[in-house]
């Protein structure tokens, strides 16, 4: 069972740590615990184990008089896992479970608050292969536990079979047959299919079920995932279409980018219901920016906006720089918003160089001095950054991201490729051994570099203001060989660093993320191509720098993961060290 409490699991919260204290702190702190519940099962047998738990005895009994919300969850069974390791690791956690939400990123209270924690790298996306059909469609058991939650207000939905109207009505809902008239129907994500025209190279938007949609009363916010055609569309049209709902708060596109033309589907769909109080959008731009720009006088309303100005390389329009002035105009066509809170600038520039190779949006520290002075009210910045060995330049840049003195959250991709162009550079990169020694000594990241680089921000800001810093290695499969990302991978971690009180007596937390779920991503290498073993002048490298159970690296064998090596100290840091030294010699 993976039951969730505001984020711990069922099993870490028995009553007995309630009633430690007194009944008053069960009383105040369960309705708060066991409000949320989610049950996630393969198939009828693992649906009624989880639900054993729920008899007197079992662990989930604190859930029957709190839950108000439910959610039901159908998870496929991966089918990549044959070996033990890869067993007990999946074993560690429900994998699948975690990539399931019900909250559009567009009505949070920050953008950024999912990505100081999500698992967001490419590399793991096989993780996310979620959603599967329940092959009994035996509702029985559910019914059971519904009709035993006593404050149920909520229920959440996410198997691939159609909505069972047994459990329609033991749920108590005033629903008419059809689940888009329902008017507890509050979230919805469809599928939005579109096609190419063989000959006219033209989009075509197979978008028929779209005003059936918008028959929904209450529904407040939708979820756009474009697909491309030949893909099923889950909607079934079974009613004529009705007058279109005023009621939507926000529109949200799938969170990867613009896969399809999305300001084509945001135009279209503004001609099928009123989006005048529509308040958040999110959406990324494809290759015509202009069109934002049209559907901006239909959005009178519109308080938030999130927009992703990084085309695909393969639209039907080449060469579109991301800093188009096109782009730029659509944005202000929006109704005026007081200030710009959140910047994201993504790795796409280096993954789809344009014709004169990659281009960072910054890359040194008077390019981030000029933007703070440009949006001093910034407060979330996602941003890509090239290390440099960790020399005065590159702590330059940490420096220059303090001066947006309202900063709160900060998320660094940090590229470890010193090479110019990119992808676009042939060279081989396991043949030039000055350039492979760059590229392992910018990888290699722990605790330690974690907390050097958050120490920089905070003294370039004015106010100490940072609370939150996530640091991730940049997408790596399309850079390098799969031999040399494995190994990247093994020296790399990825750290939140919290500062936990306030200045000047503020400790540091650094927790690493994501480290068994790239155990499992190695383990799913392997099970792909079991052949892979690290090239020769990286293990030499890895030797000189790194040797095994040392001090520079406490790991015991080169097959695990993460290896526990030390990186290398900023210049910022051995020149404070150098001050520390000369100050405890005069003393």
């Amino acid at each position: 069972m993976a039951a969730r409490l505001n984020g711990f699991h069922l099993q870490s919260v028995p009553s007995s740590v309630l009633h430690v204290n007194n009944r008053t702190w069960h009383n105040v702190a369960a309705p708060q615990l066991y409000q949320d519940l989610r049950i996630k099962f393969h198939d009828l047998a693992s649906l009624q184990h989880d639900l054993s738990e729920f008899h007197t005895d079992g662990l989930g009994r604190q859930y029957l008089p709190y839950a108000r919300s439910l959610d039901l969850v159908c998870l496929a069974k991966p089918s990549w896992i044959d070996t033990p390791k890869a067993e007990d690791l999946w074993k560690q956690k429900n994998w699948y479970n975690g990539f399931i939400s019900f909250k559009p990123r567009a009505v949070e209270d920050g953008f950024l608050s999912k990505s100081l924690t999500e698992l967001h790298d490419k590399d793991l996306l096989f993780l996310r292969e979620t959603v599967d059909g329940y092959p009994q469609n035996e509702w029985e058991p559910i019914l059971a536990l519904i009709g035993r939650l006593q404050h149920l207000s909520a229920f959440n939905y996410v198997v691939v079979n159609t909505f069972p109207t047994l459990v329609r009505k033991e749920a108590r809902s005033p629903f008419d047959l059809r689940i888009l008239r329902a008017p507890t129907l509050h979230t919805l994500k469809v599928v939005y299919t579109m096609g190419l025209h063989p000959r006219e190279r033209r989009w075509i938007h197979l978008d028929e079920p779209m005003p059936l949609i918008f028959t929904a009363p209450n529904l407040k916010h939708l979820i756009i995932d474009d697909k491309r055609e030949g893909r099923d569309n889950p909607i079934e049209i079974l009613v004529p279409v009705a007058p279109a709902t005023h009621s939507l708060e926000s529109l949200s596109f799938r969170s990867d980018g613009a896969g399809l033309a999305q300001e084509q589907i945001l135009l279209r769909v503004s001609t099928m219901t009123d989006l005048s109080r529509l308040r958040s959008l999110e959406i990324g731009v494809y290759s015509e920016p202009e069109l934002l720009a049209q559907a901006a006088a239909r959005l009178t309303g519109l308080e938030r906006l999130y927009i992703k100005m990084v085309p695909r390389a393969n639209g039907l329009r080449r060469g579109i720089a991301p800093d188009r002035e096109e782009m730029i105009a659509a944005v202000r066509a929006f109704r005026p918003f007081s200030s710009l809170d959140r910047l994201e600038a993504s790795y796409r520039q280096r993954e789809q160089p344009d014709e004169e190779g990659h281009k960072y949006p910054v890359n040194d520290g008077e390019q981030l001095r000029y933007l703070a002075r440009l949006c001093p009210e910034l407060e979330e910045l996602h941003l890509t950054l090239l290390r440099t060995g960790g020399d005065a330049r590159e702590c330059d840049l940490y420096r220059a991201i303090g001066q947006w003195s309202h900063l709160r959250q900060v998320v660094l991709d940090l590229d470890c490729d010193p090479r110019n162009a990119g992808v676009a550079d042939e060279r081989d990169v396991l043949s030039d051994l000055t350039c492979l020694r760059e590229i392992l000594h910018n990888a290699a990241i722990d605790e330690a570099l974690a907390a050097g680089i958050f120490k920089l921000m905070c003294s370039g800001q004015a106010n100490k203001s940072l609370k939150q810093l996530r640091i991730n290695l940049l997408s790596l499969g399309i850079i390098f060989p799969q031999s040399l990302v494995n190994v990247l991978r093994q020296i790399s971690q990825s750290f939140l660093v919290t500062r936990v009180a306030l200045p000047p007596t503020a400790e540091l937390q650094v927790q690493a993320v994501g480290t068994v779920a790239w155990q499992l991503w190695h383990e799913w290498v392997l099970v792909d191509d079991p052949s892979v073993r690290t090239p020769t002048p990286v293990q030499q490298i890895l030797e000189e720098w790194w040797p095994l159970d040392s001090d520079r690296n406490r790991s015991k064998s080169w097959e695990e993961i993460p290896l526990l090596v030390k990186s290398f100290p900023l210049e910022a840091d051995i020149a404070a060290e150098g001050e520390a030294s000369e100050t405890r010699a005069a003393e």
